[in-house]
């Protein structure tokens, strides 16, 4: 037998007294001298068993660390995105400065609907870590409405009297008008079909900015009673059924647009690449990767050849992809993808950007899935220098990025590290959402897991217990998470009990 395999179970047994314990307990139930005369058989017996501890703890880890993981990815899309500068500052809402300006200067300083905004964005229960993002779409909404009924308003007295009770921050009256102007419309169907699809698109888009996905659904369902064939109503249909989690009817939808698309069209449009990438995004949602992957790539085929490699647009499509074949298990794969956007990304917007944070961040998921910890601790450390520049330190972004840190200490054997990482990340959590919030449970799992680690049961039980109770409080008794902290907390229990007999 070579010393370096005495060393690896010497070091195991210093270095994880539940492993010493139960090995010892072996031992005795095995009978010290028949151990001792056939050394090389019981070596083989010890190395199997470690292999086995080892593999089981690994698979508890990988199932837990995947849920508390964060990723981020670009998926869907209405229209490409707007390359904006940078300088940001944290304010309120969660929201970094840059989002606040382009909201302010999209509403023209119109207070009452930043306001307003702000506050259905607390009504709704936005996620705080969500809100940048979702204004963001809310500010491309905003602008569609704002265009069409600027084009509306010079045939149609209702249309100008909506557009100037949106320019003063006032939905709900320029909803009414166009409820309005849509049911005259519907009292000459026959002759005005083309116009009501119209009226009651926008009044989709009103809902929208509304965040009542609901009632925007339901406008968009009427929109395509009366023009089924415009293939911009189709995939905003889509688009408004991914939002409301059905993947699977959004394919159809997304499907009939880009079929329209390429008719009229051809493949060369903006528009035909928006089509291919959300058809991505819900085959990605369904579990699809291989899918996803063959509609993303023909989106970014379109995009380089439209805008070149140097563009916001063509990163998002880098990144889809990685995300795609990350999924997948590729994960050598999905570095090449997220390395191009990264380096797009830093072009484009700089160092100090969210959008850049982000592919760190996917950078440090695909580098931890390879196996390579210390690659995964210096991307996400990466990501976290920018997002404590960008929210500061009481956002629940920083807060995950936090937990991945954890996350790459712990595989990398550093449980003491890995606990004051997690730990960070639920102060931050309870600061933001209190107790009873499933990013909470993630935290309070994922110490367990440092504990348990640490040989310490009692510790790892006592925070099981916690994430256990808020995800069966969140989530039921059947959903997969509850199911997974449950079967950590009775590991440990076991461990405990083997401990202490």
């Amino acid at each position: 037998m070579s010393l370096t395999k005495v060393d690896k179970i010497l070091n195991c047994f210093k270095n994880n007294k539940i492993i010493s314990v139960i090995i010892v307990l072996v031992l005795i139930s095995m009978g010290l001298n028949k151990f001792i005369g056939s050394a090389k058989e019981n070596i083989t017996f010890f190395q199997s068993f470690l292999n086995k501890y080892v593999l089981n703890r690994q698979k508890v880890i990988n199932k837990v660390q995947e849920s508390g993981k964060n990723e981020i990815v670009d998926k869907m899309e209405d229209q490409s995105p707007a390359v904006v500068s940078d300088g940001n500052v944290t304010i309120s809402y969660g929201v970094s400065q840059e989002t606040y300006n382009t909201l302010v200067e999209t509403l023209k300083g119109n207070q009452k609907t930043l306001n307003r905004l702000l506050k259905t964005l607390d009504e709704k229960d936005i996620d705080i870590k969500d809100r940048d993002a979702e204004i963001q779409k809310w500010i491309e909404k905003y602008k569609e409405l704002e265009s069409r009924l600027t084009l509306r308003s010079t045939e149609d007295t209702l249309d100008a009297q909506a557009k100037e009770k949106l320019d003063a921050g006032d939905l709900e009256g320029a909803e009414k008008l166009l409820q309005q102007s849509l049911e005259r419309k519907k009292q000459h169907i026959d002759t005005m079909k083309k116009a009501a699809a119209s009226d009651s698109y926008v009044l989709g888009l009103i809902k929208e900015l509304q965040l009542d996905y609901q009632g925007a659904r339901n406008y968009f369902k009427q929109t395509l009673e009366y023009d089924s064939e415009n293939s911009e109503y189709l995939n905003k249909y889509g688009l408004i059924l991914i939002i409301l989690g059905n993947s699977k009817e959004a394919i159809e939808y997304f499907t009939k647009a880009l079929d329209i698309k390429l008719k009229v069209h051809g493949e060369g449009l903006p528009k035909v690449a928006e089509c291919y990438n959300n058809l991505g995004a819900a085959w990605s949602d369904l579990g699809y990767a291989k899918k996803a992957i063959e509609y993303y790539t023909k989106a970014l085929d379109i995009n380089l050849k439209l805008y070149g490699e140097m563009h916001p647009t063509v990163a998002a499509r880098y990144n889809n992809l990685g995300s795609a074949w990350n999924h997948l298990g590729d994960a050598k794969k999905a570095i090449e993808y997220y390395t191009k956007a990264l380096d797009i990304d830093l072009k484009v917007y700089g160092e100090m950007h969210p959008h850049v944070a982000i592919r760190y961040n996917n950078l440090g998921l695909a580098w931890d899935t390879l196996g390579d910890a210390k690659k995964a601790i210096e991307y996400y450390t990466k990501a976290l220098d920018i997002d404590l520049k960008v929210y500061g330190e009481m956002h629940p972004t920083v807060a995950t990025r936090y937990n991945n840190l954890g996350s790459a200490w712990n595989h990398l054997g550093d449980s003491k590290k890995a606990i004051e990482y997690h730990t960070k990340a639920l102060d931050i959590d309870l600061k933001v959402y209190g107790e009873e919030h499933p990013d909470v449970a993630r935290d309070y799992n994922n110490l367990g897991l440092a504990w348990d680690h640490l040989g310490d049961a009692k510790k790892a039980i006592e925070y099981y217990t916690r994430a256990l109770d808020i995800l069966k409080a969140t989530y039921g008794d059947s959903h997969p998470k509850t199911i997974q902290a449950k079967s950590n907390l009775e590991f440990a229990k076991k461990s405990l009990k083997a401990t202490s007999q």
